[in-house]
């Protein structure tokens, strides 16, 4: 027979003895559906057609997501491998992207991106659909990667 040894022990002992980091990410679908909203209602204000919704657009801009949480830092890095990735997989002949963090709502990030002289030439553009991944890391701070593609 073997011995067992019980020990106890708080999870922030655990991590800081094991030098682990927590790598929460919560996806907020409501939020995710309400940026795609406000974007196309801003496509339809300026006379644009609206952005249908693609899954792998939004499967390819989570894993970015995933990415800038765990670095904790938004970033375009490797965007040309998800651009490569959206070209292969669904037939994108054109990708744009905008990255933001922080804001807790939809019309907090739109807003913002559409401040901006780039982030509002993506959301303007000749695209004709759309993914975006809105997560939560560990603090509550939302990451957000918005995608898009014209097929």
């Amino acid at each position: 027979m073997m011995p067992v040894l019980f020990t106890s022990c708080s999870k922030e002992e655990l991590i800081s003895d094991q030098n682990l980091a927590i790598d929460i990410k919560i996806e907020d679908a409501n939020l995710q559906e309400d940026v795609i909203d406000l974007i196309n209602d801003h496509r339809i204000e300026i006379g644009l057609n609206t952005l249908n919704f693609l899954e792998i657009v939004k499967t390819v801009a989570a894993t970015h997501t995933d990415y800038m949480i765990e670095k904790g830092e938004v970033s375009h890095e490797f965007f040309f491998t998800r651009e490569k990735e959206l070209k292969e997989k669904a037939d994108a002949e054109l990708v744009g992207e905008n990255v933001a963090y922080g804001f807790s709502t939809a019309k907090g990030v739109v807003d913002a991106w559409l401040n901006s002289n780039k982030h509002r030439e993506n959301i303007n553009g000749d695209f004709t659909h759309v993914g975006v991944s809105a997560k939560k890391n560990a603090e509550g701070r939302v990451y957000y990667t918005l995608m898009l593609v014209k097929k």
